[in-house]
């Protein structure tokens, strides 16, 4: 007998949203019992009202009004079985459903396009039974993963999110359950599962903008940022930092983390970032899973990161899960486009500094994709127009690259690599260059439909070099030479138990090589001079369980372990060309190991279904440190690793904090207090130089500091106007026996107010204005107040350590952004634009009036700075 049907396992689920009305406000899709999607001839709308009759006419009915044939075996139906359904305007499988539920009946859809029901076996039946529903999700577009979509299931108000992958996994009882699929800007999506087997169920997600409609539904789904165990964590997107107006065009991803609580900058036009009053160098920054040690171009004006080439960015500022390790104050994981698997596009850009580039498309459709940005700035290109100025050079460039590839359902493989540089040319005679390169080859694996796998191979290169003389090999040159490797092991998995239960572990290794300084001198001889050269082995395992109770209690626990030791070669002076030349070991070699052992844990309870508290407390531990006496970054900084001396410093953090969403997820706001115990901090002594010292540990000191403060955040994710509102009020300090006669002093970076506030507001589909305000705490410096004279030698008297605070830091910027007929769109901003004087930096002269003063000079860089830039994609 032929009728029409379209899926068993999602009756008890249509029920719900048919009196809640949530079909009416979007589409929804069905599958069978084979987890296939229903064709459409198969949703056909109707109405009907059946009272007390029999199961077969039932079904005849249902498929006459829906216009389509079941097949069915007589035996497998319930002759007893009377059917009262009320039907209006729904789709048609919806009363098939309906009058399935309660039997031992499902259905699939054959290739040929025939709707079969068939009976379900008692051993399906099984309440207690528990089956797994696992997928990924892409953009629909790109066939590119989505970070973090939210899946909700409607009958037992539990879900889950996708991984950094895109894959998701969710075990449940048997039965009938409706399924959403949610991220903000896209279309949200329905799927109606009868689960009595495991079911695998890949999802696309369309590109849309937020209407009514789809805020209503997103209302009805549980918020990560709510029910989530995380704390201070922020999630960013290039889109959603696209409109922000930025010094001199450029978008820049770090500079959009100065606009959030608890993040703070150094001077004006600083790329650097400094987290919850901590030092750069105790930020983790990785892009694609590889160490980036130098994150700025130009001395700190630019970061690194070409936003063209960025999927995604998240920042964790409070406890990090354990697989994260190695530094104190924050994780910034930022992740590149994979590439188009659907079809080629193209961006171009031009600025005032930058041009740009990026590229993508699919190497096999739905298989293979290839992705490829880049920019550069050519200011010295216009040295031709300076006949005195051909040997100046002075521009840096980015470079990213990724190509990923399906091996099958269960396994895919990644290639991304970085490759960025400065370079600096004042004269033919003088040059100098840095930057980073990186590679990341990644396999993901599903063992099955639980357990995840991402194994990754990472290699990242910091390197400076500067050569004084000519560069042709039979030149007379000093060169000086600096960098640090690492070679990365890691194996990720994820264990995805039931909705309850998720347990995340595993390990790296890591081989640093380090070479803080090498001068070779080319003459009539050679010489060469290596300075702190060391090794060091790194060798982590990690474990962590995310457990779910009584519905609103969750609690995330676990540990990271970790084994460091470190290997340090004797500094050497050799001259070749010499016969028999002696080789000068100026200090012996040395060896040092440290085990450390860091609990992690953060819990949520949820009060209701908008708002939660958590709690959160980590211990973290650094083996890696930069030393420097610079206010910015320069290339000069070195990184050296802890040693027989320098011990690992250790952080310890307690916070607490509320959230909440309300208006249906529009707004977000978080309270956030912490407080971080820092013990064997490393701080230089007074006076110290670092510049090619042949042992850095005698310009260090040690000791504790503390920093504790409290932060605000609110949040507009959709409409016209969006944008957040960001606020902290801290204190951060150290404590030092040689520095300040042992009073605790104020961090570099100790920032009493920091207040943000950013807007973007859409005028129409093609206009859009932007501003934003910020104001904080001027930075700490230590300023020569007086001097005296010591055998006939003047010498200058200091205030305290950062014993001076410079004036309070304020200034607005605005931005206009218009988009053409042919995609292109036009940026205009004003950064500074009431010309607030900030203090850039201090002089310290001879006063011109009085003899044997001195005068403070402060000195602003920035007035207001116009910009234009131009995106066109293709």
């Amino acid at each position: 007998m032929k009728l029409f049907s379209t899926k068993t396992g999602l009756k008890l689920l249509i029920l719900l949203i048919i009196s809640a009305g949530v079909l009416t406000a979007q589409d929804s899709s069905f599958t069978d019992a084979n987890g296939k999607q229903i064709p459409k001839e198969f949703l056909k709308r109707i109405t009907l009202e059946l009272k007390d009759v029999s199961f077969t006419d039932a079904l005849h009915k249902i498929a006459a009004a829906g216009e389509f044939f079941i097949n069915f075996n007589e035996n497998i139906i319930p002759s007893s079985r009377k059917i009262s359904i009320n039907i209006k305007n729904k789709p048609s499988i919806i009363a098939l459903i309906e009058i399935l539920r309660g039997t031992s009946i499902d259905f699939v859809i054959t290739k040929s396009n025939q709707l079969v029901l068939l009976k379900i076996s008692s051993s399906q039946l099984n309440r207690n039974k528990e089956y797994t529903i696992s997928g990924y999700l892409t953009e629909a577009s790109s066939g590119e993963a989505i970070i973090g979509t939210n899946i909700f299931i409607y009958e037992l108000g539990t879900g889950g999110t996708t991984n950094a992958y895109g894959f998701y996994s969710i075990t449940v009882p048997q039965g009938y359950y409706t399924i959403k699929f949610s991220y903000i800007g896209y279309h949200t999506e329905e799927y109606f599962v009868s689960l009595f087997k495991n079911l695998n169920l890949n999802v696309e997600l369309k590109k849309e903008s937020i209407e009514v409609d789809t805020v209503v539904v997103i209302s009805e789904f549980e918020k990560d940022f709510v029910q989530s165990t995380q704390m201070g964590t922020i999630s960013l997107n290039p889109v959603s930092m696209s409109s922000i107006p930025y010094l001199l065009g450029e978008k820049d991803i770090l500079k959009t983390l100065h606009l959030l609580p608890g993040v703070t900058f150094g001077r004006e036009g600083d790329a650097g970032y400094y987290v919850r009053g901590g030092e750069f160098d105790q930020n983790l920054t990785l892009l694609d899973e590889a160490p980036i040690y130098s994150t700025f171009h130009s001395f700190g004006f630019f970061s690194v990161f070409n936003p063209d080439a960025i999927k995604n960015i998240t920042l964790i500022k409070g406890a990090s899960p354990p697989k994260y390790g190695g530094r104190l104050s924050s994780v910034l994981d930022i992740q590149m486009n994979e590439g188009n698997m659907k079809e080629f596009e193209g961006v171009a850009g031009f600025g005032i500094i930058f041009s740009r580039f990026a590229l993508q498309g699919p190497l096999i459709e739905d298989k293979s994709s290839y992705f490829i940005s880049g920019r550069r700035t050519y200011l010295d290109i216009f040295k031709i127009f300076n006949p005195g100025a051909e040997n100046f050079d002075f521009y840096f460039y980015d470079l990213n690259a990724k190509i990923n590839y399906k091996l099958s359902n269960t396994d895919r493989l990644y290639l991304s690599g970085y490759f960025g540089s400065d370079v600096m040319g004042i004269t033919e005679d003088f040059q100098m260059s840095w930057g980073n390169t990186t590679g990341t080859l990644r396999w993901n694996h599903l063992f099955n439909d639980k357990l995840f796998l991402n194994s990754s191979l990472i290699y990242s290169r910091f390197k400076h070099e500067t050569v004084i003389g000519g560069e042709n090999a039979n030149d007379d040159n000093v060169s000086i030479l600096s960098k640090i490797n690492d070679i990365t092991l890691k194996e990720d998995f994820e264990y995805f138990m039931n909705t309850q239960n998720t347990f995340n572990f595993g390990m790296n290794y890591i081989y640093h090589s380090f070479l803080p300084g090498q001068v070779s001198i080319k003459g009539d001889n050679i010489y060469n001079f290596i300075i702190g050269k060391r090794t060091a082995d790194e060798a982590s395992l990690y474990a962590s369980h995310e457990l779910t109770f009584f519905d609103k209690f969750k609690i995330d626990y676990g540990f990271r372990a970790t084994l460091f030791s470190v290997t340090g070669e004797a500094d050497k002076f050799s001259i070749s060309d010499i016969e028999d030349s002696p080789i000068l070991d100026l200090h012996e070699n040395e060896k040092a190991d440290y085990f450390r052992y860091e609990p992690r844990i953060t819990l949520s309870y949820q009060l209701n279904k908008s708002s939660s508290v958590k709690a959160g407390y980590s211990v973290n531990h650094q083996y890696l440190h930069m030393l420097s006496n610079a206010i910015s970054g320069t290339p000069f900084d070195v990184w050296q690793p802890s040693s027989g001396r320098v011990k690992p410093q250790r952080s310890d953090q307690t916070s607490l904090g509320y959230f909440k969403n309300f208006e249906g997820g529009e707004y977000e706001i978080s309270t956030e207090i912490y407080y971080k115990d820092l013990s064997d901090i490393i701080d230089l002594r007074d006076g110290a130089d670092l510049f090619l010292k042949n042992y850095f540990e005698s310009e260090l000191v040690f000791g504790k500091g503390w920093a504790y403060g409290i932060e605000f955040y609110l949040k507009k994710n959709f409409g016209n106007l969006t944008g957040w509102i960001g606020y902290s009020i801290s204190k951060s300090e150290r404590k030092i026996d040689e520095i300040n006669n042992g009073k605790p002093y104020p961090s570099k970076y100790d920032r009493t107010h920091d207040l943000s506030i950013v807007t973007n507001y859409n005028l129409s589909s093609r206009w859009g204005l932007s501003a934003n305000w910020v104001y904080s705490s001027g930075y700490n410096i230590t300023l020569p107040y007086g001097k005296y004279n010591v055998d006939d030698k003047a010498v200058e008297v200091f205030t305290d350590r950062n014993g001076y605070r410079l004036p309070a830091y304020h200034r607005l910027d605005l931005g206009v952004s218009y988009t053409n007929s042919l995609g292109g769109t036009w940026n205009f901003s004003l950064y500074n634009a009431y010309a607030r004087e900030n203090t850039y930096m201090i002089s310290i002269k001879n006063s011109d009036t009085e003899r044997n003063r001195k005068e403070a000079i402060a000195y602003s860089f920035f007035s207001i700075v116009p910009s234009i830039s131009y995106t066109l994609k293709f």
